[in-house]
């Protein structure tokens, strides 16, 4: 046609999730990082911007105080993530909460 070069198909890229450390600890340690939360900041209604700034304030002080060991553990974990993808608990929730949110939206 116009001179125009023909592109062959290429395969379509998947996009998967890549875990570190810090989102495997986001994930084990969800119940105990809320209720550190809701210690120094009592009564605030979930998916407020104010509960996501002290829910990410409460997930930072909870990974610094880990020791070295756990985090290599969550370190190791993470490998395992990536290379198999997250226990079926995990991908279960992670769809559900998706789906949750698309319905309330």
């Amino acid at each position: 046609m116009n001179g125009a070069r023909k592109r062959g198909k290429t395969a379509k890229a998947k996009y998967t999730k890549r875990h570190n450390w810090y989102s495997v600890a986001a994930s084990t340690y969800k119940e105990k990082v809320i209720a550190m939360m809701e210690e120094q900041a009592p009564g605030l209604a979930p998916r407020s911007k104010e509960y996501l700034g002290h829910y990410q304030k409460a997930l930072k002080e909870f990974t610094d105080d880990l020791d070295e060991g756990e985090r290599e553990e969550l370190e190791t974990t993470a490998a395992e993530w990536n290379a198999l993808g997250p226990p079926e608990d995990m991908k279960r929730r992670s769809v559900t909460c998706r789906r949750i949110m698309e319905l309330s939206a």
